[in-house]
């Protein structure tokens, strides 16, 4: 799985209206997920998710702004969105019992702090790299694995203060190298 099958689309209200808004997360996420692309109104987000994505395994944030139940029902429909973030920093607590949409976002993509944010996309990603080179093993591809073996614990090295189960991920990683010969 290259970087180029990967997307990130970021709906938040105040996108083009507030100078240097969330800047600093916005480049560390471009530096691992590239193309990052942005919106300001679901609208024009949802129709470049439906029409413009299908080649490419989406990770999508919204802030809680536009996380209306009925509208992430909608984003959890299209098939190629991943995963699906709430970047909250008002505390606002978002509950659903859709099915598809609490497997789309789990119960650590309720964000409220940028880093915390930052160190779930790196997870996440992570579990799509080791899941394609756990299939690359099983298909004799080795060198291949091995380099989505390393880049997932290039990843995890860019995340400042690492939590336990990037820790636990990243022991994995390092046993899964290992073992490939």
């Amino acid at each position: 799985m290259s970087s180029n099958s990967l997307i990130f689309v970021w709906l938040d209200k105040r996108m083009g209206y507030l100078p240097g808004g969330n800047e600093q997360l916005k480049d560390k996420f471009r530096k691992i997920l590239s193309p990052l692309r942005q919106f300001d109104k679901p609208t024009s987000c949802y129709d470049f998710l439906r029409d413009s994505t299908k080649d490419k395994k989406v990770f999508f944030l919204t802030t809680n702004i536009f996380a209306e139940e009925d509208f992430l029902r909608q984003i959890a429909l299209i098939k190629n969105v991943h995963f699906i973030y709430i970047y909250d920093q008002e505390n606002k607590q978002f509950t659903t019992n859709d099915k598809n949409l609490l497997e789309k976002m789990g119960s650590k993509r309720l964000i409220h702090f940028d880093e915390i944010l930052y160190e779930q996309l790196i997870y996440d990603l992570i579990q799509l790299y080791k899941n394609q080179a756990e299939q690359l093993v099983k298909d004799k591809q080795n060198k291949e694995a091995k380099q989505l073996f390393e880049y997932s614990l290039q990843l995890i090295d860019t995340v400042e203060e690492q939590n336990q189960d990037l820790q636990t991920v990243q022991q994995d990683l390092f046993e899964k190298i290992q073992q490939i010969k």
